[in-house]
């Protein structure tokens, strides 16, 4: 019994990896569409004249298509960012962050304003921050496919 919890748990860790892996893009072999609004629609938000979205309401157009175009043959995968019980969806590009948050706020992918204020990672408000296993210097979580980045309510160490 042991042996086949471990064979299924071996199994459900190598789809989770592969889940992240690179996607192979096959030739378009389909038909043309007949509708020509639909493909404009999608291809408009990727061709803005800023790289980064003002408001949250934008955030779906920042998909994992939006990144995988603006980084071909890189490696995009997906994560979480829960904010009062709501989880946000996000994505990083493991070539442009040390597999941290900490390095990953400083890349384009954070298109939402996650900020340092002294040691804690707090949202372009500063309502919330990420909590110390994912924000602090020696984070005890490191990123993975599909994980959720927990926060808690933050205030200003100097309104304390």
């Amino acid at each position: 019994m042991k042996k086949i919890i471990a064979i299924i748990l071996a199994v459900l860790m190598l789809v989770c990896f592969a889940s992240c892996g690179k996607k192979v893009k096959e030739p378009a072999t389909e038909e043309p569409a007949t509708t020509t609004s639909a493909p404009e629609e999608e291809t408009e938000p990727v061709e803005q004249d800023t790289d980064e979205p003002d408001s949250p309401e934008l955030a779906a157009e920042y998909t994992a298509e939006y990144w995988e175009a603006k980084y071909p043959g890189e490696n995009v995968c997906p994560f979480m960012i829960e904010v009062d019980g709501v989880e946000y969806n996000y994505y990083r590009v493991s070539s442009l962050d040390d597999g941290t948050m900490r390095g990953w706020i400083e890349t384009p992918l954070n298109w939402d304003g996650w900020h340092l204020v002294g040691e804690d990672i707090v949202n372009k408000d500063e309502t919330y921050k990420m909590t110390d296993s994912w924000g602090s210097k020696e984070p005890e979580e490191f990123f993975s496919s599909y994980c959720t980045v927990t926060t808690e309510e933050y205030t200003p160490a100097n309104a304390e």
